[in-house]
């Protein structure tokens, strides 16, 4: 099909295979780490992972038609793909896929769940705004890079919560449209970082 093409997201995790199986199909660990907080959420993890889902354990999970989820179980780790088979929106001229870099998303937030809060509640607070990556994870005082990708960046603060910078655009030195979403384990309010001006 024209402008359309398969796509792969690869993250490994030192977790290991049955404890991300766990966290893939049972929808209360779902919701720790898929998607952000909203009324809605709870209905597309039971669309996505539950009516539409055929579990092949411990090691694959089909989607909807053409897209699957594998584990491959190395060492003490395992790492997780998502792999379309059939045709997704292309990336556009700058090699942007909405869809994988969605994917690519979740199963950072998946890794941060299972490698440094195993056993929390997640809450999520999202902000849009217009500001360079790195305006926004200076403001939070991002002390560790946790992903570096050409349209997502993703630090820990020092209250060790997880920002996530989201761009359909490239993020260099220009500033662009940006989604922002801050992860936080525990009871503590979630309350908005100092982020620059016009984000809300």
């Amino acid at each position: 099909m024209d402008g359309l093409e398969p796509f792969r997201v690869e993250v490994a995790m030192d977790v290991p295979r049955d404890v991300v199986w766990r966290a893939l199909t049972e929808p209360e660990r779902i919701r720790q780490w898929f998607g952000w907080e909203h009324e809605g959420l709870d209905g597309e993890i039971g669309y996505i992972f539950v009516e539409h889902a055929e579990r092949h354990g411990p090691d694959r999970i089909e989607l909807e038609p053409g897209q699957r989820i594998e584990l491959a179980a190395s060492g003490t780790g395992t790492t997780v793909r998502i792999v379309t088979t059939e045709a997704e929106p292309a990336p556009g001229d700058d090699g942007y896929n909405e869809i994988g870099e969605g994917w690519r998303c979740f199963l950072e937030q998946l890794r941060f769940l299972l490698e440094r809060h195993p056993a929390g509640t997640r809450r999520t607070l999202r902000r849009s705004g217009t500001a360079t990556a790195e305006e926004v994870l200076a403001a939070a005082d991002a002390e560790e890079i946790w992903v570096d990708g050409r349209y997502q960046r993703q630090a820990i603060d020092g209250a060790g919560r997880l920002i996530g910078v989201f761009g359909s655009r490239p993020l260099d030195e220009t500033p662009v449209p940006l989604a922002v979403q801050i992860t936080a384990f525990g009871e503590e309010p979630l309350v908005d970082l100092g982020l620059p001006e016009g984000f809300g």
